[in-house]
């Protein structure tokens, strides 16, 4: 199990989110867990995001409905 995690709650910012998660296979560490909550169900992040592209572990949730912001961090909080 990795000792850090990365929680990014995401809400219709792709190209944000693409550049963050580059920025963040630039690192020089690399054990750590990134996980992205998305709250924007009109987009599936898992069929535009290719895991394999990314030097560390990504895990992706989208959410079926729009659940706010608290929510979607509070549902990172879970995993």
């Amino acid at each position: 199990m990795k000792k850090i995690t990365i929680a990014i709650p995401t809400f219709k910012r792709d190209d944000s989110l693409r550049q963050l998660l580059r920025d963040l296979n630039n690192q020089t560490f690399n054990d750590f867990t990134v996980i992205v909550a998305n709250d924007d169900p009109s987009t599936k992040l898992l069929d535009h995001l290719d895991s394999n592209d990314y030097v560390y572990e990504l895990q992706v949730i989208d959410n079926d409905k729009n659940i706010g912001l608290t929510l979607n961090y509070l549902k990172l909080l879970d995993c």
